[in-house]
């Protein structure tokens, strides 16, 4: 989340610290009563990839292993939608076309599905206030996103909706979805919220923070969740606590960033004190960095190991073992941390002065091309499988643009747009706007 998303009654001023690297006991889940589960209406159909063998097909020892792209993971015998370098995703829903924020743990934002060619609207969803979470997307099309409205939403791949649930509070964030199909939300005043896939509730975790960070699902089902508590949480699927992490926090009005899962399993929580934490699995410490600023973007794990992160006016590149390989700053301009293409090209949206956009570098931070908006571009870009970037801006406008940087199409909506997009398993490209509308772009 970026500073401009502030809340109306201004930045929070107060400023909470928490003693560095303690731990503390577990407690249990809030528990509470299921609501009524809404009647099952059949939805529309949409191609998946199958994860289980046929009935008819002859036992063996050792189970088939796809053949996929080059930058495709295997399901099984299917193919994944994931491109290669996102890690293991064992804990989050198999087949999946975007099942959290950044598509997978590292936080790549580049899936191998390709998206639209042309920007044609196939339809669009009104909700009652703005929409910053991204649209995530399950196995069977189905996708879920929360609201300012204060509501949980899932829809039918047709844009009509399945089901919402009141929060009871805004929820800025994106949801996840596990292994299971539990659909885990955080809302704004810290709550996470563990739902089926019907909508009714299993039960609810207190961070005892507000401006929670979108939920971040490991191997083995455990969730990752931080709020302005000064605290990172890892939870067990049934909504117990594993263990916390106590850091430094600024109550800023903003969301607190993800934690992004390296290939080696090492957990990367970046904070609004402007420190990186490199975390075993176990919540004990392996280092930390300071790199200075306010790090309020999730990082971004290259599948080389190298971590990215940006505090807004810099961009951060970090080894594995936590030594800073370079800093790159466009000042006057203000950068997201970025999306990673297939060659490891970086790419992050700005904005300055009057105007925004996209830049692309090279890993050795070197400048390709920039990107010009009409107004700010405060969202990272997406990168589809053919290398074509979807990015939303202030001046109301979805772009696309293709890997020189040259603009494919653009799609006007009725108001900013402050949602990462992301892309369905047929290509349909997903956002959300803060005209309170969801969108879908047919491919």
């Amino acid at each position: 989340m970026l500073p401009s998303r502030a809340s109306s009654s201004g930045w929070l001023i107060s400023i909470v610290l928490v003693g560095a690297c303690a731990s503390e006991s577990p407690r249990p889940a809030r528990p509470i009563a299921p609501p009524v589960a809404s009647s099952p209406v059949a939805s529309s159909a949409i191609a998946v990839p199958s994860l289980a063998p046929s009935a008819s097909a002859a036992p063996s020892a050792t189970p088939a292993v796809a053949t996929c792209g080059d930058d495709q993971v295997a399901c099984g015998a299917s193919c994944c939608p994931w491109p290669k370098g996102c890690g293991d995703n064992a804990g989050v829903e198999k087949g999946a076309a975007w099942p959290g924020e950044g598509l997978c743990p590292a936080h790549l934002y580049r899936s191998s599905i390709v998206g639209p060619d042309k920007a044609t609207k196939k339809w669009s969803f009104k909700t009652k206030d703005e929409i910053w979470s991204s649209i995530v997307v399950g196995r069977d099309g189905t996708l879920y996103f929360g609201s300012r409205d204060r509501k949980v939403y899932a829809l039918r791949p047709d844009g009509t909706e399945k089901w919402s649930v009141d929060l009871g509070m805004v929820i800025n964030v994106t949801p996840a979805i596990a292994a299971d199909g539990t659909v885990y939300v955080a809302s704004n005043d810290g709550i996470l919220h563990a739902l089926k896939s019907d909508g009714t509730k299993r039960w609810t975790f207190d961070t005892k923070g507000t401006w929670p960070s979108s939920p971040t699902i490991d191997v083995d089902g455990t969730v990752y969740v931080s709020s302005h508590s000064g605290k990172l949480y890892a939870i067990n699927p049934d909504g117990t606590q594993k263990w916390a992490f106590h850091k430094f926090s600024l109550e800023l009005g903003i969301n607190e960033p993800s934690v992004a899962i390296g290939p080696d399993g090492t957990l990367y929580d970046a904070s609004l004190h402007g420190k990186l934490w490199a975390l075993r699995r176990d919540g004990t410490q392996k280092w930390v960095a300071q790199l200075g600023g306010w790090l309020s973007e999730t990082p971004v794990v290259a599948p080389d190991g190298t971590i990215y992160a940006s505090d807004r006016v810099r961009l951060f590149a970090v080894t594995s073992a936590g030594e800073k390989k370079w800093i790159w700053s466009p000042n006057p301009n203000s950068v997201t941390a970025p999306a990673i293409g297939k060659d490891g090209t970086l790419y992050v949206g700005y904005q300055g002065g009057a105007g925004g956009g996209v830049f692309a570098l090279g890993a050795d931070a070197k400048l390709k091309w920039t990107f010009g908006a009409k107004n700010y571009v405060d969202v990272r870009p997406i990168v589809g499988g053919d290398g074509t970037l979807y990015v939303g801006s202030h001046d109301q406008r979805m772009y696309a643009i293709d890997p020189a940087g040259k603009m494919k199409w653009e799609f006007k909506t009725g108001y900013w747009i402050r949602s990462v997009a992301s892309l369905g398993l047929d290509g349909t490209l997903y956002f959300g706007g803060s005209d309170r509308s969801v969108y879908a772009l047919a491919k």
